[in-house]
This record gives structure tokens, C-alpha cells and sequence, in this order.
């Protein structure tokens, strides 16, 4: 949610970003501002992310997982208008993403809280937000709600309103924002189905590099799209040795991808996260030509070779590669899947 604020429910967005446009003295702001802080300040014109909250989002214990995940953000929405960015950070998980809508990521409660607290001080205008779907990926400890946030001014008889995406992780039995990250209208745009070759039940075939040969391992794969139209939800679950991450034994893994669709640009971007690190890696980037899809990731900053992701649809299978670079124009594929429906 807080993705389409400039720096307010999670990733700082600037307004422009969201072509969000509220009076001249607030021109910009984080979209997760708009969605968190209905009572907080500028910072939430871009938009509300929804964070998560902590113990009073599992109140209900028995009920359905996915109710629990729209009470956190219903909590947090009200625990923001009281608080205001002490409220961000509490709901924030230690390693949890903030997109911002200029593409830089903020991770973690001290950067959120920063980043959002000079626009709530001095926002003039009244945002809201309240998630419409929700949807478990791991049992009881991922998933993600899907919502509106809109701006109420004193001055304007509409302002501006959008969509935001927060996924969520169960920590220490509470719900905590683990991505937050800005949606735009996009169900008639072109580009917007390019993953619907991809939807549905999978058997995956793994082949993993280990040296100069290869590791076969066995998977399953469940692909969702969301009522909202711009994300597409994947939970993985497998079991597989990474040797570049020195697992020295092959282990079982829950995995999920949540991939979001930006009609503006045309690319969609890949966020990553299994529970070796329970947290969203950085994300690639990138679109579909025809039946192929690349989307890379810059991993300079992290002292790492960049990496690229291929989709292929294969019509009835999909082919999925992760490669890193290794020369000026040279890949080396080190992870490969074949999906075949179930």
C-alpha cells in the first residue's frame, strides 16, 4: 500500500508516479501514505500501503486466514490515524520492502519511518484506504491483500484515488508488511495477459547446476491472477539444492512470486521470496515478445553478477530459466523448469 505514497505505507511513490494530484502545497506523495494514514499526513497521497499489524490482526484465531489479513490492514489503517509513521513502522517486518514509485526500494522500520515521517507532518489532506481481497500463499504465514485508497480534501470535491498491493508475513503471531508496492488500472492494457499462458496447476520439472552438470529435482506450482487485474500470484513448493547458496543437501522449499503489471511502461516486475530468508529479494524487470519474456535483475549493488529471468510459452507447458551473466552478452543458465499442467 504504502507504494504510492512518496514515502508514506511502505514504498515512497512519488505522487507524479501515481499521477496522483492533490492541492499545489502537496504534490507529492507516498502511496503508502494514501492507503496507511487516512488521518496522517502528505506522505500518504501516494498511497496507502497496507501494513501489517501486529497481535490485534490474528484476533479471531479460528477464523479464515484471509479474513485475518484484511482485519491487519483494516487495523493499520486505524492504528495509523492515531499514530501516524510510528504506527508504519511498527507494522513494518524487520526486512520488509517498500517500492517507491521512482523504482527505489526502502527496507526496513527505520527507513520507512523516515522516509514517510516528513510528509505526514505537514499533509494537509485526509487519506483512506481499505483492502477489497485477500489471499493466503503459504499456510498461515504469507499472503497478500489487494485494495483502494483514495484522498479526501477540504479543498477538492474528488481527489485522487488508486489501487495498492501489500503482501504479508506471520511473525511471532502477528501479521507484518513484508512488500508494499503502488497498482495502476490495467485489465484492457496491452501486455496485461501476458502471463495467462502461465495460470493454473502445475508439475515442474527442476534442473538445478551443480558444476558441470546438473541436479533433477521435483516441484509443484499454483499460478492465480487476482480480481483486481494487475498481479498475478504463484506459490511454489518443492524440493531443491541451491550450490551458489551453499545449501549442501537438498531441502524442502516454500516458494511464491507475486508479479505486477505497469501500464504505463509495459513491463511487469517479479517479486521473490521462499522460506530459506522469508523476505522479498530484490525484483526483475522486464516484458514478453511474442512468447518469450525476459526480466532482469541489477544485482551490482549487492557484489553479485546480474541476473535474468526467461519465461517461455510453449502452448499447453511453460519453460521458466534463471540465468547470471557471465560475459558481455553471455548468460549461463543455473536454475531451469519445465511446467506441465496437472
Amino acid at each position: 500500500m504504502c507504494a504510492a505514497f512518496p514515502a508514506a505505507r511502505g514504498k515512497p511513490v512519488p505522487l507524479d508516479d501515481l499521477r496522483v494530484r492533490v492541492s499545489h502545497s502537496v504534490n507529492r506523495l507516498n502511496r503508502a501514505s494514501l492507503l496507511r494514514t487516512a488521518a496522517a499526513a502528505v506522505l500518504a497521497l501516494l498511497a496507502a500501503c497496507s501494513g501489517g499489524v501486529s497481535g490485534g490482526a490474528q484476533r479471531g484465531g479460528a477464523e479464515d486466514p484471509a479474513r485475518a489479513l484484511l482485519e491487519a490492514d483494516r487495523a493499520f489503517a486505524a492504528a495509523s490515524a492515531e499514530r501516524g509513521a510510528a504506527a508504519w513502522a511498527a507494522a513494518w517486518a524487520a526486512d520488509g520492502l517498500m517500492v517507491r514509485g521512482d523504482g527505489k526500494l526502502v527496507r526496513g522500520p527505520t527507513a520507512v519511518r523516515e522516509a514517510m515521517a516528513p510528509l505526514l507532518r505537514r499533509s494537509p489532506a485526509s487519506f483512506h484506504w481499505e483492502p477489497t481481497e485477500a489471499a493466503i500463499l503459504w499456510p498461515d504465514s504469507l499472503g497478500y491483500t489487494i485494495g483502494r485508497w483514495w484522498i479526501e480534501s477540504e479543498t477538492e470535491d474528488a481527489g485522487p484515488a488508486g489501487h495498492y498491493l501489500t503482501a504479508w508475513v506471520r511473525r511471532d503471531g502477528a501479521w507484518k508488511i513484508a512488500l508494499d508496492a503502488p497498482l495502476s488500472a490495467c485489465r484492457d492494457a496491452p501486455g496485461a495477459r501476458a502471463f495467462d499462458f502461465w495460470l493454473g496447476a502445475w508439475s515442474v520439472d527442476q534442473r538445478v547446476r551443480a558444476g558441470d552438470r546438473y541436479e533433477r529435482y521435483a516441484a509443484t506450482d499454483r499460478v492465480t491472477p487476482t480480481r483486481q487485474g494487475c498481479v498475478v500470484a504463484e506459490a511454489w513448493r518443492g524440493t531443491v539444492r541451491f550450490p551458489w547458496a551453499a545449501m549442501p543437501e537438498p531441502k524442502a522449499l516454500h516458494g511464491a512470486s507475486l508479479r505486477l503489471f505497469d501500464p504505463r511502461s509495459g513491463d511487469w516486475t517479479i517479486f521473490w521470496i521462499d522460506d530459506r530468508s522469508g523476505r522479498f529479494g530484490r525484483p526483475f524487470t522486464g516484458r514478453f515478445e511474442g512468447r518469450i519474456g525476459d526480466f532482469f535483475q541489477d544485482r551490482a549493488t549487492e557484489g553479485a553478477p546480474a541476473r535474468r529471468i526467461r519465461f517461455r510459452d510453449d502452448g499447453g507447458t511453460a519453460d521458466w530459466e534463471l540465468a547470471v551473466r557471465t560475459g558481455p552478452e553471455g548468460w549461463t543458465p543455473i536454475w531451469t523448469m519445465r511446467f506441465t499442467p496437472r
